[in-house]
């Protein structure tokens, strides 16, 4: 089997769980869960020499939390 690309693998997990639409609820909860956490975190609470610099992931964390919350008017601590 070909692997898929990251949105390939997203879809298909959103499309085709034998949980249906439960799924689609669980990641968009789980991202936004996991979002929470690092727009909250500091540079420094990051590994030394991760892959990404800690700011780029706080800066992608919080466009994604702002993204969920103003489109589902959601945010995972209330």
């Amino acid at each position: 089997m070909k692997r898929r690309t990251n949105v390939q693998f997203i879809k298909h997990i959103m499309e085709y769980s034998k949980h249906g639409a439960l799924m689609q609820a669980f990641v968009l909860d789980a991202i936004a869960n996991r979002a929470d956490v690092i727009a909250a975190s500091k540079p420094e609470d990051f590994p030394e020499h991760g892959m990404v610099a800690p700011e780029a992931w706080i800066s992608c964390a919080k466009e994604l939390k702002a993204a969920i919350e103003a489109n589902y008017n959601y945010s995972p601590r209330g």
